[in-house]
């Protein structure tokens, strides 16, 4: 693996303009201010995160959750993500890490520890206060500067700082039950996404109390938050697809409240359904170039 793209690194008032591929083939880091892909992308790498400053909104799975500073982390090979840079002011660390150092890295601190992680229904976030964030933006200054020499002690020494805070901070509990899965994969199906939370729940032999808990645990958000979720990502997507009417589509995903709906959307995406909709479709079908 080579990461060939060109980064500019800023690390405390230093400037580095840094050629990525300078670095050891097989690691590669940089913080990003600005430019994150713009579309759903996964990789064949674990990558960690962690927000310097800031604010930004990250999509995973499915899940959208704004990060904060001090928030992180472990992305998987295959998570399906991206940014939404609603903070112009927000730094965040990207650790790319392929999957034998990681698993090495791992097995140094315990052996169960990669299966934990990649068994694990989310990515695994954790916290880094101030003094952390210090130290590993120290050592991967330290990284940068001895570039073309032999990195590799210290590009382990700060993965192994890295992943320490997350075992010191999390129980890194086994995958929950069968029950557990099929209820996940019911907001996967719109009858049930339009049902809401008692047609979610349905048939479901654990009291709601019990089910909200164990929810909140494994997803890091209540079962309402995510419904609300899922069900504005399905009327986005009938926003660019059908010629549904906006009333039609608040119906189809659930909300009773076309009000409700629009506020809700709004909030998501920034602007009404209907503005939405032909923001998308100017997108979509630009208008000729009056110059050619």
């Amino acid at each position: 693996m080579i990461f060939t793209e060109h980064y500019v690194i800023i690390e405390y008032m230093k400037t580095y303009d840094v050629q990525s591929s300078t670095l050891p083939s097989h690691f590669a880091t940089h913080l990003t201010t600005r430019g994150d892909s713009g579309f759903m992308h996964n990789h064949d790498y674990y990558e960690i995160v962690y927000i310097i400053s800031g604010s930004i909104e990250h999509i995973c799975n499915n899940l959208t959750e704004v990060l904060k500073k001090s928030d992180a982390m472990i992305l998987r090979p295959g998570d399906v993500h991206d940014y939404k840079r609603i903070d112009p002011a927000c730094i965040h660390r990207d650790i790319m890490v392929p999957t034998e150092l990681f698993a090495q890295v791992c097995g140094f601190l315990d052996p169960g520890l990669a299966a934990k992680i990649d068994n694990s229904l989310q990515p695994v976030g954790f916290s880094v206060d101030d003094a952390h964030i210090g130290y590993f933006e120290n050592i991967f200054g330290h990284i940068y500067e001895s570039a073309g020499k032999n990195t590799e002690p210290m590009i382990k020494g700060a993965l192994t700082s890295v992943l320490s805070t997350v075992l010191m901070q999390k129980s890194m509990s086994p995958p929950p039950s069968l029950w557990f899965l099929d209820l996940i994969t019911r907001f996967k199906r719109l009858e049930y996404v339009r049902g809401g939370i008692s047609k979610i729940l349905e048939d479901i032999s654990y009291s709601q109390i019990y089910i909200c808990r164990i929810f909140k645990k494994h997803m890091g958000c209540t079962i309402t938050e995510h419904l609300n979720t899922v069900r504005l990502n399905c009327a986005e997507s009938f926003l660019t697809t059908t010629n549904l009417s906006v009333s039609q589509i608040a119906d189809e995903v659930g909300y009773n409240s076309l009000s409700y709906f629009t506020n809700m959307f709004k909030k998501a995406y920034g602007m009404a359904p209907h503005q939405y909709r032909l923001k998308a479709a100017t997108r979509l079908n630009p208008p000729p170039d009056d110059k050619k």
